[in-house]
Parts: structure tokens; sequence; C-alpha cells
């Protein structure tokens, strides 16, 4: 493409807004053309709603993981200590 660079604000709206999400590559096409008021993608960090429930699932099925591992380590420990009463 021989196009000149322009500063037309339509550009980057003609990107699908799942390009911006934390998930996606950054896009390197944000360098080529001049962003209206001063805003700086390259530096913006943007979360979709669908990050952040991925987000939030991954953080319970941690936290659940986390209780099994207790509750089994305490039902290991008093199956030894009823052992070591008999």
């Amino acid at each position: 493409s021989t196009k000149p660079p322009g500063n037309n604000p339509l550009v980057s709206k003609r990107r699908p807004l799942h390009s911006l999400s934390a998930s996606c590559p950054p896009d390197n096409r944000l360098e080529q053309h001049h962003l209206p008021d001063a805003a700086d993608l390259r530096r913006m960090c943007i979360i979709t709603k669908t990050d952040l429930n991925r987000i939030y699932d991954n953080l319970d099925r941690r936290q659940r993981d986390k209780d099994a591992v207790r509750q089994e380590i305490e039902r290991k420990k008093e199956m030894a200590d009823r052992s070591a009463q008999m």
C-alpha cells in the first residue's frame, strides 16, 4: 500500500473491536497513523468484559482447587490422628 499516512479517525474504526482485547497481540498499524485527542493506544490496555469474565472464572477455579487441596490435607491429617490413637 503506497497511500500516505493520514490522520483520518475512521482508520482505527474499521478494525474489529476484539483486536484491542488484552488476549490479542498488539496491532502495529497503530504506529502508522496519528490518533486524535492525544490517545496513545500503544500504552493503553483495553480489557473487555469477556477478558474480565475469563479472569474471574480462572480465579474462582484456582480458589476452588486450593480449597479442595486444603480439605484433602485436613482429611488425611484427621485419619492419621485417628489411626495414631488406636
